[in-house]
Parts: C-alpha cells; structure tokens; sequence
C-alpha cells in the first residue's frame, strides 16, 4: 500500500486508487491504511499522503526499476478510468517503460496537444518522444513525426528537420507528401539550410502534377520563399518572374492565394516597386483570425506583409501586426518565432525614431537569439538590430565590444538578412544581396 501511494504521487492518493495499484481488498486495504497512519507513515482521510516528501521519497526509491515501471503503466491506466485528466495518465506514461501499447500513444498525443494549446512545446516535445519510443502503429508513425516536428519547430528547428524529413521519408501519398514538405522547407530556412528547403520543395512539387490547385499553389510558395530567402539562389529572377505570374491577379479568396500575394508583397518591396502597388497586394494577404501562429498560413507570410508596411512608411500598421505577432507566440511559447518579431519590431521602432522602445525590444531579440547561436537566422537578425540600435543611442563602443564578442567576422550566413539600416545606404528598401546585413568575413 505505501509503494502504490508513492507511486500514485506527491499529491497523495484516494483509498480506491491505491487499493486497486497495490491489488487489495478495498476492505483490506482500508485497514492497511490505518495501519499507516498509526506507524506515522501516511496521514489524510479522504487522500492518502506521506506524513513527509522525504518518506515518500525513501519508499518510492525501494521499488525496484522493474516493479516502478509496471507500477506506473497500471497507474497510469487506474487513474483515467477513475477520470483524471490526460496529463496526470501521461505523467506515469513517461515514467513507465515503452510497451508497444497502442493506448499509451494516443494518451501521450493527447496530453502533447493540451501541452502545445497552453504554450508549453517543449512538454509536448518530451511527450511525443516518448510516443515514439512505445512505438506507435506503423499506420500511426507518420501522424507521430509530424506532430513531433510540429511541437518542435518553435523550440529547436535541427530537431524538426529530423521529424519531418522521417515522416518525408515514410509518406507515399503525394498530397501527404506535400503537407509535410512545408513545415519541413520551414524548419530547413530556420536552420541556415535554404539551399536544401529550396531543393526538397522543388522535389515534392514535381510530384503534384494533377493535385488540388491549392496545394500544388501552397508548395509552389514554399519553394520560391526560400528560394528568394536563399543568398546564393542562382534562379532569383527567374522566381521573381514566377512568382508575379502566379500571384499577380489573385484576389485573396483562399489560403494559398494569400500566401502568395503576401510573397508577392515583399517582392514588390525588394524591387523598388511604387509603395500603392506594393500595399494592394500586402492589403489583400491577411485573412481574419490569427495570423503568426496560423497553422496553415504559416508565420513568414504575415512578417513579410507587415515588413512591406514598414518599408512602405505605413509604420502604424507594420507595428499593429507586429504587436499581435508577440502576444501570439508568446502564448504559443514559440522561441524562434518570437526572435524574430521582436527584431523586426525594433527596427520598426528604429525607422520611427523611438530608440528607448527600439533598444527595448532589440535587447529582448538578443537575450532570445543567445539561446539559439549564429547557425540560425533568427540570431542574424537580432545580432544587426541590437548594434543598428545601439550605434543609434550613440553607444558605438558597447557595439564593437559586442562585434568583437561574437566573432561575427568569421561567420557567414545562407540567408538574406534583408533589414539592416547599412545595407540600405540612405533608402528605405532593403538591397537583397551579399551585403545585406552584418558583414561577411
């Protein structure tokens, strides 16, 4: 009885509960029960508790490892028949060995959804890893990866790459093909890996002869996003050309065509296009509901189309939808995200003047970029914002010593860093090329 307490938690146990783990009697296990509690053992009448956290602590580390784990698995099963929620079940689900239990899966996944609705992915990533090492159905093993790459992408895109490409790998079907090939195109960009998400895009699009115009129109954005994305891309203009053919004359009815108006928009923005031609696009992008955390639009369309804004003057809009971008991935707990919106956000701030505001959020940018390191973009960014900020407040010296820290003379990025005030000598448009951003080595 004392083991099944230990086992059912800190928060101590119902009688019922225990009786069933330990496999008694109620009648029996009620005595015992009070046998606790006269030895100084257990306390509580209608919860059965340790009269210490170190008491519990010495019973539970009793328990041989073997014992442990199919105490937990059966935990786990007695306290959601008895109605406990999926995240109490998953709690003993990650303590017991994996069983090859079809039920253990799917309560993991859906304790990992509570997890990924309340912000916590990295929970949900620890949940889902532990689905996959049941394992699930090799029917379910695809659905499996590709919510692990989801719970993943805002916390560590390497990490995605990998469940995303296993689930690539796994999927015939070429519409699932094509579902997975854009979070996956997303986690190579975020990864410094443009040149690959330009690659494996292309590949799956030639796959879609024939498919759903939508879909095949959503993949087609992917690769020219990261295709425009990528510093070397030598199809640039040939994109470009592509993309304006595709999405000149859509009216934004749909998903995939305002993912391409909105890539359209930042075209426009990169090819001195007049600013009334670039806003009627940008204009027609944004759909109702959320917007950087959309699960199908995705977060790079809304930050291009409020990025186009700014570098139109329309500053008040650019930082409305910048506002809303932080509040929704910090709820969502999307780190990579998040670096990047508060950068963009600065350097709206930074065109507007508002330095105290810029270098707040540009401080906030670096101290997030710090956990990621030069390998990805997001780092990039808030690197050129906080010493574009910093040589504005006329703190030219914390500047170098920050360049001098980094060792940003000997790194060089595969992405365009398109918002650095140097890279656009005097104008209000970016240049994309090789001196976008801070200087390569």
């Amino acid at each position: 009885m004392a083991r099944a307490v230990a086992v059912l938690g800190v928060g101590g146990a119902p009688l019922r509960r225990a009786a069933l783990l330990a496999g008694a009697e109620l009648e029996d296990a009620a005595r015992t029960a009070d046998e606790l509690r006269a030895a100084n053992i257990l306390h509580g009448d209608c919860e059965l508790v340790f009269v210490h956290p170190l008491v519990r602590a010495a019973v539970y580390a009793d328990i041989a490892p073997s014992a442990r784990s199919r105490a937990h698995a059966s935990a786990a099963r007695i306290v959601s028949a008895d109605g406990a929620g999926v995240d109490r079940v998953a709690a003993h689900l990650l303590t017991a060995e994996p069983g090859g239990d079809a039920w253990a899966v799917e309560q993991l996944r859906a304790a990992a959804r509570r997890a990924l609705e309340a912000g916590a992915p990295d929970a949900a990533s620890a949940l889902l890893t532990r689905a996959l090492a049941e394992p699930p159905s090799a029917a379910e093993r695809i659905d499996v990866l590709v919510e692990c790459g989801t719970a993943t992408s805002a916390v560590d895109p390497s990490a995605t790459v990998e469940h995303f490409a296993a689930a690539l790998a796994l999927a015939s079907d070429p519409a699932r093909r094509a579902a997975i090939v854009l979070p996956l195109a997303k986690a190579l960009g975020f990864s410094d890996r443009l040149e690959e998400a330009v690659a494996t895009a292309a590949s799956v699009l030639d796959e879609l002869e024939g498919a759903e115009e939508d879909l095949v129109r959503l993949v087609e954005c992917e690769w020219l996003m990261w295709g425009h994305f990528w510093l070397d891309n030598p199809d640039r203009n040939a994109h470009s050309r592509r993309l304006r053919a595709m999405a000149g004359g859509l009216p934004g009815e749909s998903v995939s065509q305002r993912t391409a108006l909105g890539l359209l928009a930042w075209d426009l923005v990169v090819s001195d296009t007049p600013a009334h031609e670039t806003l009627a696009a940008a204009g027609r992008a944004l759909g109702p509901g959320r917007v950087f955390t959309d699960p199908d639009q995705g977060f790079e369309i809304p930050t291009l189309v409020a990025a186009a804004y700014m570098y139109c003057d329309e500053f008040d809009r650019a930082l409305e939808l910048f506002d809303r971008g932080v509040g929704e991935l910090r709820s969502a707990g999307w780190l990579v995200h998040l670096t990047f919106t508060y950068a963009n956000r600065a350097y709206v701030r930074m065109r507007q003047g508002a330095l105290l505001d810029a270098e707040a959020d540009a401080s906030t940018a670096w101290e997030l970029a710090s956990q990621l390191g030069p390998m990805f973009p997001a780092w990039w960014f808030a690197f050129g914002d906080i010493i574009q900020v910093l040589i504005e407040r006329g703190s030219v010296d914390r500047a170098l010593e920050l360049a001098e820290a980094t060792g940003v003379g000997d790194l060089s990025p595969d992405a365009v860093i398109s918002h650095s005030r140097a890279s656009c000598e005097g104008s209000s448009m970016p240049r994309v090329g090789p001196t976008s951003g801070p200087p390569r080595s």
